[in-house]
């Protein structure tokens, strides 16, 4: 660079004389190959060779201003004014030459006083040895103005028009080197800007896509968590696969599950579930962490029944110990022997916390076994990041939520298993209702619904007050009714307290001494016991009593559904009581019943013999064949004998309804032309009614079908149907008889405009000895038996009977018959 500038200012110097101005055009392509090659360069850099070249040009001194932050021109570069001078020159902006250049891009020459003058120059700063000022404005066509030229000269009148115009491309090149590089520093800004922005951006995107793989990952794990509690209906398929899924995600040795018992006053324990830490199934449920016991634990099982307690995560990271230590002394000897060679060294316990509870806890371990502690162990820094934590906690909700589906589903169907066993027993009471054969079969369908070892029925028997064993299964083998008698004054048996205070009671471990204390002989090899009472509102009526070879057996859905079963077996045992009071009090009904069946046939029979004789005997005095009476004597023998015809009609009746309670009417069927028989019915009660002074009309269908029926049966209908519409007709009323053609069947009525029947005695009039409440029916008299035998005749012969009747307008009784087999209907 410095060759280039010396060979242009030696070039330029050769030609600065008074023929400058005939170069002219060798100084424009100069000046355009010097904007092209400091067009890359720094301003620092080509001031630091220009302004000196300059200076030896022009022999005068130069220099640079640029408006710096506080809006003041400072000197950025000079060549040929004394260092002091310059260090210390200042000019606000629109103050001065130098500012109105800048503001106006009009160039100024000022002589020293002038210059002095409009800077206000401090004394010390005026004794420089320069006359005259040049301030000419560095700014690029079109643009606004960059910097401020200076330039002084000794003589006074240096800056003539030649010399300014010689120094024109001079100050063309120095702003296109100023603007170069004030570009170039925008460009530098931007450019780091940019950077910066860059940096942060990737940093970003880094962060972006860490989460992206680290959320990936958690849902990846949700996924096949998910998949494998939806595939697999039972806690324990779901816990076998979220713990392999979780060993192979967090590369961690031994995942096992806790969950919170539900017995009593133990819901704060938890015990393991299969599959856990490796633990053979049937083991599994015998590692118990007991909440009482806490200081019994060692370090790493005590920070998962932390984690139960406070509901949050905790990790443990120690030197290795043996798993067996972490046991208290009292646990199972076969959970020892399988942890004896595990040696932890990190453990995390995450609670199983659903919408509402924490349910249990989830533990990921690291262990080693004894051989292989040879070598160090190195424990990770952290032994899991925060980041797994954060997946560790997603996913244990997940498992939790999964927990209480299985169990909102078991509970579903534990109930509908509960509501079909209480209406299977139900249907085994109404299939037969004897006590001791439905006790059996309702210890069959407990021992199925409960799956115990003991199911006994044991019931209060009033009379001895004792409890009896009614019904009892124990290790599949029925034990003999009555096998167990137990006076319930006894206050140290068990039963007989829960008999008295009509409370559960449950023992989910049976000691030496509760046996002993309680009197379970006959339950010696039961671990879990539960005695509910079988209660009736108030009435307790025995005790239902359930036995487990297990320990810890029973839970709060076990005792809510004995509960169940004993209630329906109360009502069951109170309803087979009164079902057999009801046999005894049918069976004396029955016995009753035929005596008076048979009474009413004797004493029928033994009256009908004397009354016909009287009959018979007053119609003859009547008919004067034993001497002449008188009119008095004729009126006294009428009222006599109408008296003998309604006994006669009374003891029919009664023979009659005898016979039928007694099963003993036969009927006679056989092809029967029912014209005939309305005809003949008509012909035998037309007198009377005309007596009566009472319409009678009949009405028979032409080709009225025939019925196959029994005749006599049939006219003993219609004169009942006849004799009760004369009865109840006044004078001048009318009764009508009616046959009609109703294809399938022949309907008869008898029809009257007498009192009629009120709506709520239709119903009854058809039952024995019924009679409706009036003053006509008294003074009419009859037994109530008449409408009831019709009844009992026209069903014998597939048809029915029925009454429809207005009170004030009549009533009109008619039945139906079925028309003989093979007839065509019309």
């Amino acid at each position: 660079m410095k060759s280039f500038f010396s060979h242009f200012f030696n070039l330029f110097f050769s030609h600065a004389q008074p023929s400058l101005g005939n170069h002219k055009r060798n100084l424009e392509s100069l000046l355009a190959a010097s904007q092209l090659l400091a067009a890359g360069q720094g301003l620092e850099g080509a001031l630091k060779f220009f302004l000196p070249e300059t200076r030896k040009i022009f022999e005068i001194g130069c220099g640079c201003l640029l408006l710096e932050e506080d809006q003041v021109f400072k000197i950025q570069a000079q060549d040929g004014f004394p260092e002091e001078w310059a260090s210390h020159f200042k000019c606000a902006l629109g103050k001065g030459a130098i500012g109105q250049a800048f503001a106006s891009g009009d160039k100024f020459i000022l002589s020293k006083k002038e210059f002095l003058k409009s800077h206000l120059l401090e004394h010390s700063l005026s004794n420089i040895p320069f006359n005259q000022f040049f301030v000419a404005p560095l700014r690029m066509p079109n643009h606004q103005t960059l910097a401020v030229f200076i330039a002084a000269s000794q003589k006074s009148h240096f800056f003539e028009e030649k010399i300014i115009a010689s120094l024109e491309p001079f100050l063309q090149i120095l702003s296109v080197t100023i603007y170069n590089a004030q570009m170039m520093e925008k460009l530098g800004k931007f450019n780091r800007r940019l950077e910066s922005e860059v940096t942060v951006v990737t940093q970003e995107l880094t962060s972006t896509n860490n989460r992206l793989i680290r959320r990936f990952r958690e849902l990846k794990a949700l996924y096949e968590i998910t998949l494998a509690a939806g595939s697999t209906p039972s806690l324990e398929g779901m816990f076998e696969i979220v713990a392999m899924k979780l060993e192979d995600i967090f590369k961690v040795e031994a995942v096992g599950f806790f969950l919170k018992l539900a017995h009593g006053e133990r819901w704060n324990n938890l015990v393991a579930q299969f599959p856990s830490f490796g633990l053979p199934k049937g083991d599994h449920s015998k590692f118990i962490l007991e909440s009482e016991h806490y200081s019994e634990y060692g370090p790493y099982l005590k920070a998962v029944l932390d984690a139960f307690k406070s509901e949050e995560i905790k990790i443990f990271v120690s030197e290795p110990s043996s798993f067996k230590d972490e046991l208290p002394w009292k646990i199972s000897s076969s959970l020892k022997d399988h942890f004896s060679a595990r040696m932890l060294h990190s453990l995390v316990a995450v609670p199983l916390k659903s919408s509402q509870v924490c349910v249990g806890v989830m533990v990921l371990a690291n262990w080693k076994e004894k051989e292989s502690l040879s070598r160090t162990i190195e424990q990770p820094a952290d032994f899991l990041t925060e980041e797994e934590i954060r997946a560790l906690s997603i996913i244990a909700v997940r498992v939790a939520s999964c927990i209480e589906t299985v169990h909102l589903d078991l509970e579903s169907k534990n109930r509908l298993a509960a509501l079909m066993a209480l209406q299977e027993i139900t249907q085994v009471f109404y299939a037969s209702p004897v006590l001791d054969q439905v006790l059996l079969k309702i210890v069959a369908i407990t021992r199925k619904i409960e799956k115990c070892d003991l199911c006994s029925f044991m019931v209060y028997e009033p009379a001895t007050k004792e409890l009896i064993t009614r019904a009892s299964y124990i290790q599949d083998q029925p034990l003999e009714p009555q096998l167990l008698k137990l006076p319930v004054r006894d206050d140290l048996h068990l039963t007989a307290h829960v008999f008295k205070s009509g409370k559960s009671k449950v023992l989910n471990e049976i000691t030496p001494q509760m046996r002993s204390e309680y009197h379970l002989e006959i339950e010696a090899e039961i671990e879990s016991l539960l005695l509910v009472p079988l209660k009736s509102g108030q009435d307790i009526l025995g005790v239902l009593k359930l036995g487990s070879h297990e320990k810890s057996f029973f839970t709060a859905y076990h005792v809510s559904l004995a509960e169940l079963i004993a209630e329906r077996t109360a009502a069951i045992i109170l309803n087979s009581r009164l079902y057999e009071k009801l046999v005894e009090a049918n069976k004396e009904l029955e016995r009753l019943s035929q005596i008076k069946t048979e009474f009413v046939s004797v004493v029928s029979h033994e009256l009908r013999t004397p009354v016909t004789a009287i009959k018979g005997f007053v119609n003859i005095v009547m008919n004067q064949e034993a001497g002449a009476i008188n009119p008095d004597q004729e009126r006294f023998l009428k009222l006599a004998y109408n008296a003998i015809e309604r006994l006669s009609f009374l003891i029919s009746d009664l023979l009659d309804i005898s016979r039928i309670e007694a099963g003993q009417i036969k009927l006679q069927p056989a092809s029967l032309s029912m014209e005939k028989i309305l005809q003949e019915t008509k012909e035998t009660f037309q007198s009377t009614i005309k007596s009566r002074e009472i319409n009678f009309v009949v009405q028979v269908a032409p080709n009225l079908p025939q019925v196959f029926a029994d005749e006599f049966r049939i006219k003993q209908v219609l004169d009942n149907l006849l004799s009760n519409a004369i009865k109840f007709t006044p004078r001048h009323g009318t009764i009508e008889m009616l046959g009609e053609n109703m294809g399938d069947f022949v309907l008869v009525s008898v029809s009257d405009t007498g009192i009629g029947i009120k709506k709520e005695d239709q119903g009854n009039i058809f039952k024995k000895f019924y009679q409706v409440d009036s003053s006509l029916t008294r003074s009419a008299g009859g037994t109530g038996l008449g409408l009831s035998i019709c009844k009992f005749i026209v069903e014998m012969h597939g048809g029915r009977i029925w009454v429809e009747s207005e009170v004030g307008k009549g009533s009109s009784f008619r039945f139906v018959l079925p028309r003989l087999k093979g007839e065509e209907c019309p």
